[in-house]
């Protein structure tokens, strides 16, 4: 592999920083440095529109989040960005409503134990009493399945998480972290205190057209500042050079002409899988036997419009789908983000959320059959019948987020280690950079907190 600072024409673009990726990490990172005045290069290999995975698309009039989730961040810093970038009236506050599905049933999210006895009746309740009586004594939270055991017993636990889980995640709640999801009050809490009054949900801010609307803010933002983005720039080389401390990055246009760049500092969003194959000098069989381990989940959105008259409506955001008599793990509702996701008040757009890893039954299916399932699975859930659907898209999502199992967080910590030993300047951002599972907020704060760490000269990854 030819070193693409001393190996001559054409003449590379220099550089304090150099960002793969222009989704809402890279866009972060890139708003942040420039802002302090740096030269900052992002390297994004889509068309279009900035934003990444957090892109708002089109359908018939109606705007689509895939994978849609809450502005809403306990790290204040991460809230000051998102207000700086769209003004009040463009970013309001939401009330946050979300329920579990399960047979015919709706149950407040987070879950709520005793609710769901009363919803399961006097003699599914006496058995969930049971089995978690016979789990209680076991306090042992190590993974998902043993906390929400521990929590509710393992008869809840079936009801309500373990097809959930799996269709999420594709393996069981004993392979994921024990924070993965959030399980509620143990039932032990809820029987002690009789049910308290619930506290009001929590108020989000989502910007009125769609997610996509933050990012090209940010982009615009960046684009003030003085930074280049380029489009349709797919990365091939990232190379460290000791002698001179820098990275070089070669990339390709979709001409095929090669461009190149330096900088002190390479942050990467890309999935760690990738960049390790990208690196030189290269890393430790040991360390790429680890990138090839670690795993991604697909998501695959079909959104079906729907006229609002021949609807069962709810006004949650979304549904979660805890009944394997349906393949979507997640319902959203768009309208119930934001009113102008929608065109108007006659219209109402659904999205189904399927996750599946790469080519499997769900990723691996045409996107006609894929819109079959999805109006199925709309009818048995009660929300329409297929008469009322007017239209449907689907968006593919590959890699949408890691699978931070017990095994990938094992492959993930091995490489993090090899690549700050090895590779100076080298930040990782975002849940695919990171190879750790999170929300809006998290792309934001590794951001943030990888560029606090460069402007101190200490390594992130």
């Amino acid at each position: 592999m030819e070193n693409p600072i001393h190996n001559g024409a054409p003449q590379p673009t220099g550089a304090d920083a150099i960002i793969i990726g222009a989704g809402p990490a890279g866009l972060t990172a890139a708003c942040r440095l420039a802002a302090q005045g740096r030269k900052v290069v992002v390297l994004e290999a889509e068309a279009g529109t900035p934003g990444g995975k957090a892109r708002t698309q089109r359908l018939d009039g109606c705007r689509v989040d895939p994978g849609a989730r809450p502005f809403l961040s306990a790290d204040p810093e991460v809230e000051r960005f998102w207000s700086t970038l769209l003004l009040e009236r463009d970013f309001p506050l939401t009330p946050f409503s979300a329920r579990i599905y399960r047979k015919g049933r709706f149950y407040t999210e987070p879950f709520r134990p005793l609710e769901a006895l009363r919803k399961l009746g006097p003699g599914e309740a006496a058995l969930a009493v049971l089995s978690w009586l016979g789990e209680r004594n076991d306090g042992a939270e190590e993974d998902f399945e043993a906390r929400a055991i521990h929590r509710h017993g393992r008869r809840l636990y079936h009801h309500f998480f373990s097809s959930l889980v799996e269709k999420t995640y594709g393996v069981g709640g004993d392979e994921l972290p024990a924070n993965t999801r959030e399980v509620g009050p143990s039932l032990g809490q809820a029987l002690r205190t009789r049910g308290p009054a619930l506290p009001e949900g929590p108020r989000f801010r989502y910007p009125r057209l769609g997610a996509g609307m933050v990012w090209k803010a940010a982009a615009q933002a960046f684009a003030r500042l003085g930074g280049t983005l380029e489009l349709e720039a797919t990365t091939t080389h990232c190379v460290f050079d000791a002698e001179s401390g820098c990275w070089g990055v070669e990339y390709r246009r979709p001409n095929g002409e090669k461009g190149r760049a330096i900088a002190r500092w390479l942050f990467s969003s890309m999935p760690l899988s990738g960049l390790a194959e990208l690196l030189a000098p290269a890393l430790s069989e040991e360390a790429t036997h680890s990138a090839r381990m670690l795993r991604h989940r697909d998501r695959v959105t079909v959104a079906l419009r729907v006229s609002t008259g021949a609807e069962r409506p709810f006004h949650d955001q979304w549904l979660d789908l805890a009944d394997p008599e349906v393949a979507a793990a997640r319902l959203v509702q768009y309208r119930a983000w934001s009113p102008e996701m929608t065109p108007g008040p006659e219209t109402a757009c659904y999205g189904l959320e399927y996750y599946g890893f790469a080519g499997d039954e769900i990723t691996g299916v045409e996107d006609g059959a894929l819109l079959k399932r999805a109006v199925r699975d709309l009818e048995t859930l009660g929300i329409a019948q297929p008469a009322a659907v007017h239209g449907g898209r689907v968006f593919r999502q590959p890699r949408a987020f890691p699978l931070d199992d017990a095994e990938g967080v094992r492959h993930a910590t091995r490489l993090k280690h090899e690549l700050e030993d090895r590779y100076p300047g080298l930040h990782l951002i975002g849940r695919n950079g990171t190879h750790q599972e999170g929300g809006p907020d998290h792309a934001v704060a590794t951001a943030l907190h990888a560029v606090a760490a460069a402007a101190s000269q200490t390594i992130t990854v």
